[in-house]
């Protein structure tokens, strides 16, 4: 797998977001680049040098205490990064390092315990070069066990091949089973019969997603269909403390 990269600062957020990033980095010997980004005075007055540069050293110790629980990964880079906004300093270290992944932390759970990403997630879901993963709150502190089960949202799109190709890969590293997910519309029985039928085939018809990772593979990791009606749940709605 390419870098990872990890947005961190000084809340309790980015525990989760490093915990995270390194469970992934380590079945793939992965490398790491944290980066902190703060706000800077771009227009070079005197009077704010200084500050800035406490900002910098701020940002710097900041970035050490974040790498601490990387002691035993080799591959730990640190950058602190002078940018308002921590999204498009996120972005552009993404960019250069050609990043594999991007992990944030969510600013808090919502009701049901969706994730919320958070105004620098939400800016990077929408701009991200790379995949973004959304860490649920509270991950850091919860007891790491490794993933018992990998699920994957799938609709048979190109995005969705992609998703399934990085899912399936990484529960062959982790030794996980590998769960494809495809929500579709309710079925309601006021609806026609016709309209009934349309929606049972877009819910269950081809192509099968198990079958495409053993075609594509040769072999599969343990694939388990599943689906539900309605609008899929977010990626963060709290199974990650219960091995998904």
């Amino acid at each position: 797998m390419p870098r990872i990269i990890i947005g961190v600062d000084d809340r309790e957020r980015s525990e989760d977001a490093v915990a995270f990033g390194a469970m992934i980095a380590r079945p793939f010997d992965a490398d790491i680049t944290l980066v902190h980004a703060y706000p800077a005075d771009f227009l070079g007055h005197p009077e704010a040098r200084a500050y800035d540069d406490f900002l910098r050293e701020d940002a710097k110790a900041t970035l050490q205490q974040r790498a601490d629980p990387l002691r035993d990964l080799a591959g730990v880079e640190m950058r602190a990064m002078p940018d308002h906004s921590p999204a498009r300093a996120l972005q552009k270290i993404a960019e250069e390092q050609h990043a594999g992944l991007l992990v944030v932390g969510s600013s808090h759970s919502g009701r049901l315990g969706r994730v919320l990403p958070g105004s620098t997630g939400e800016r990077l879901l929408h701009g991200s070069p790379c995949p973004v993963a959304v860490v649920p709150a509270g991950y850091g502190t919860a007891r790491q066990s490794p993933p018992q089960v990998i699920a994957c949202g799938w609709d048979g799109s190109p995005e969705a091949e992609t998703a399934l190709g990085a899912a399936e890969e990484f529960a062959r590293a982790t030794s996980a089973s590998l769960r494809v997910v495809r929500a579709s519309e309710p079925v309601f029985y006021s609806y026609p019969p016709k309209t009934r039928r349309r929606l049972r085939r877009a819910a269950h018809g081809p192509p099968d997603a198990g079958g495409a990772v053993a075609t594509r593979a040769g072999r599969a990791p343990r694939v388990r269909r599943g689906g539900r009606g309605g609008a899929p749940r977010g990626a963060g709605d709290g199974r990650a403390h219960r091995g998904v």
